[in-house]
């Protein structure tokens, strides 16, 4: 039987372990024409099974689908084989060690893309480079809003701000979605993510696009239920928040201000389980459409939407507004009910905290970036450790360690890969996703392109922190997260034979960040309307109004409702039609893309291998491990 070295696999199946399942399984792979390498599992009941595919040929393109039949099989995992690993590491390290806004060049991506197999990362990688470049000339018009203007002409809802925010909102969407996105799907599509890691559903019959879209619709008044029961908890922590830190008056102040914090980030994962259990899992069966993920990802993103936006909004549009209307009669009121629960409450007046807004802002922007970057690359971190040592792997005398020892004494150069397949198996990091990647960087947008009027600076604190989270993005897709895909050893790539055009993945990111992007336009120009020239002290424009000692006691607009309403209507109408000349604009220069096809010299079958040999060895090696 060859040595891993020898072999230098591609791929790796882990099974249960049984002379029947081992059988069976090697007669799949020798139909295939596969030559195979066994080892022990990280359990003694446990063997992985190495082989190398031939990515070249399409007579290996059913290799994945072995699990459909194969109920014994963990897990397989596609791997870098020793050339493509140390490619790899250099690229890491050239990226990496650039100059601080060094980015990836589309010579690089592409290269990362024939790497790996999988150009949905590079397309991922390819859009937030994108985004950097893009936050620039904002960062630099926020700067100098933030440092020329003050007094009479504020830089917190400035107009001259708000006017480029908005032209750049709209700019930065249009030229990606309808120019660099087609640009670097025809760039890397000769790269585009192997057919030979995707599971075969030839027998599986989809219903037709149209119905699938009624039976989507179907699904929006489950939506709006779930929408309402999150906002409606929401605004229940909101109100206890602003009870404890405003008008409570006991004990614990510094404690119980942390109760709503703590309710809203245990509700919000319950919600989603069950959003996703008892209703998303079973509509999108029922829906049976080609592509059940993307369904997923876009049923969910409705309540990311919400769970990122209400706190900031509930602020802007709910608090500020309406907080002079909480009267004496209205506070009476509340004593009366508080009291039956001996809540003690301060007999001052309420008044509205102007800051709030601010710190939220702040929070988002910096604390929840530090938070969201630590999530991504620390924890898995200590997981791992936190695992070694709750699993006692690292003890002389626990199972693993023995099989370990087992492997390096019959094959000492094959321990290193043995370690790197048991880690995998139990990944904390994971698959490296590109719609998580996609959703936080979409999200992160929606906060620059809706809320920045509040803080200029924003831009640049983003350019900042996704300049780090590239690198650590690089780094962690490939040294620490599990392949998902078979890399592409052509040296060429035929973009435009591989372009899927409507497949991509990219295209419901499309449609999310244009939604965003029209909330956007309203929310930002009507919240610059309300507050520029408002009538709350530190906020906006100077005035005399700010004197009044009683200020919190009157409507604090200058415009009436019906006429903010009416801006944000006509802003809506206004942001609806610049987007869509500026996309039609972008079309018109657009060249229609060519559709793939697959060679049909590449359809030839395989010459069957024999693999007795190592069924027979592999049976005595585990009969030995079992006896141990």
């Amino acid at each position: 039987m060859k040595t891993l070295d020898q072999l230098d696999p591609n791929y790796v199946i882990t099974i249960e372990y049984s002379k029947d399942n081992l059988a069976q399984l090697l007669a799949e792979l020798s139909i295939r024409g596969l030559d195979v390498v066994t080892h022990v599992g990280p359990e003694p009941n446990k063997v992985q099974v190495y082989t190398r595919v031939d990515i070249d040929r399409a007579k290996n393109d059913d290799i994945y689908a072995i699990s459909q039949n194969l109920p014994f099989i963990i897990s397989q995992i596609p791997l870098y084989d020793q050339k493509t690993s140390k490619r790899l590491d250099r690229f890491v390290k050239r990226l990496t060690k650039k100059e601080i806004i060094g980015l990836p060049t589309e010579k690089e991506l592409v290269e990362l893309a024939l790497l790996t197999g999988n150009s949905d990362q590079s397309l991922y990688f390819a859009y937030l480079k994108y985004y950097i470049y893009s936050l620039i000339p904002l960062s630099i018009i926020g700067v100098i809003v933030r440092i020329i203007f003050g007094g009479t002409i504020p830089w917190e809802f400035n107009k001259l701000y708000t006017f480029c925010l908005f032209v750049w909102a709209i700019l930065f969407t249009a030229t990606w979605i309808y120019k660099r996105k087609r640009h670097y799907i025809k760039l890397l599509g000769g790269v585009h993510k192997s057919i030979l890691f995707q599971p075969r559903n030839g027998t599986v019959k989809h219903d037709k696009h149209s119905r699938v879209i009624i039976k989507k619709c179907c699904f929006i008044p489950i939506t709006l239920l779930c929408v309402a029961v999150l906002v409606s908890f929401q605004l229940l922590c909101f109100g206890i928040e602003i009870l404890i830190t405003q008008l409570y008056s006991g004990p614990l102040v510094g404690i119980l201000s942390l109760l709503p914090t703590a309710l809203i980030c245990s509700f919000t994962p319950i919600l989603t389980m069950i959003y996703n259990t008892f209703f998303v899992n079973k509509f999108v069966k029922w829906e049976n459409g080609s592509n059940p993920n993307k369904s997923i990802m876009e049923k969910n993103f409705v309540l990311t939407f919400f769970i990122s936006y209400m706190p900031l909004l509930i602020t802007l549009f709910l608090y500020l507004p309406f907080g002079y209307k909480f009267t004496n009669e209205a506070r009476q009121n509340l004593f009366s009910f508080t009291s039956k629960f001996h809540i003690p409450l301060k007999q001052d007046d309420f008044i509205i905290n102007v800051k709030r807004y601010r710190d939220q802002i702040i929070y988002f922007t910096i604390t929840n970036q530090v938070i969201a970057i630590a999530t991504e690359n620390l924890v898995p971190l200590g997981l791992h450790i936190l695992n070694v040592k709750m699993s006692g792997k690292d003890k002389v005398d626990s199972v693993y360690f023995k099989l370990k020892a087992r492997v390096k004494a019959s094959h000492h150069r094959d321990v290193k890969l043995w370690e790197q397949i048991c880690c995998l198996q139990t990944n904390e990091w994971g698959q490296f996703s590109f719609d998580e990647g996609m959703k936080k960087l979409v999200i992160q947008f929606g906060y620059i392109a809706m809320f920045s009027v509040i803080w200029p600076l924003t831009p640049l604190f983003f350019l900042f922190f996704n300049i780090v989270m590239l690198k650590l993005d690089l780094w962690r897709s490939i040294k620490k997260c599990t392949p998902v895909s078979f890399p592409n050893n052509t040296e060429s790539s035929d973009a435009e034979d591989e372009f899927k055009g409507a497949d991509s993945p990219s295209d419901s990111w499309n449609v999310i960040t244009e939604f965003i992007l029209l909330i956007s336009l309203v929310v930002g120009p009507t919240l610059t309307l309300m507050y520029s020239n408002c009538k709350l002290p530190g906020i906006g424009q100077t005035n005399s109004f700010e004197k009044r000692d009683l200020w919190y006691t009157f409507y604090p607009f200058r415009y009436k409702w019906y006429t903010i309403l009416s801006f944000a209507v006509f802003m809506e109408h206004f942001a609806f039609s610049a987007y869509f000349v500026v996309c039609k604009v972008l079309i018109s220069g657009q060249e229609p893309s060519p559709t793939g096809h697959i060679p049909v010299n590449a359809l030839q079958l395989p010459e069957k291998t024999n693999l007795l040999e190592v069924s027979f060895e592999t049976n005595k090696y585990m009969a030995e491990v079992e006896n141990e």
